[in-house]
């Protein structure tokens, strides 16, 4: 169960434009403690057409590697890694949380909270 909102809404939208173009959508957790990716222990990566990786932090460096060795296109979702020229769709937090918080200024007010993380701290502005 994806308890996120963000990678919930993702992984919906991810599924419906897939089936849509008529491919079917996978989806397989990683969990960083066991620093590999289980799809490939399954065998069926090799039937795959690609790999939408949506990383939330779990998703290392090492474990895009072992799916680039695979031979089959990789796309990052909310992450990029430098040292690998992979394409990657990436949010622009800044932006939106600009015009949140001009939004709430044009309505007129002025203080304004901040929730961060998973650590749900709140910080006034």
């Amino acid at each position: 169960m994806i308890s996120d909102a963000f990678y919930s809404e993702f992984v919906r939208g991810f599924q419906t434009e897939a089936e849509r173009l008529g491919y079917h959508g996978i989806l397989s957790m990683s969990d960083r403690a066991t620093g590999n990716i289980d799809i490939l222990q399954r065998g069926p990566a090799q039937k795959m057409s690609g790999f939408v990786v949506a990383n939330d932090g779990d998703v290392t460096p090492e474990m895009v590697t072992q799916l680039e060795s695979l031979s089959i296109p990789i796309v990052l979702a909310e992450n990029h890694i430098d040292e690998q020229r992979l394409p990657c769709v990436l949010g622009d937090n800044f932006m939106a949380g600009y015009r949140v918080t001009r939004h709430l200024l044009n309505l007129g007010y002025r203080k304004i909270a901040l929730l961060r993380e998973a650590r749900r701290s709140i910080e006034a502005w």
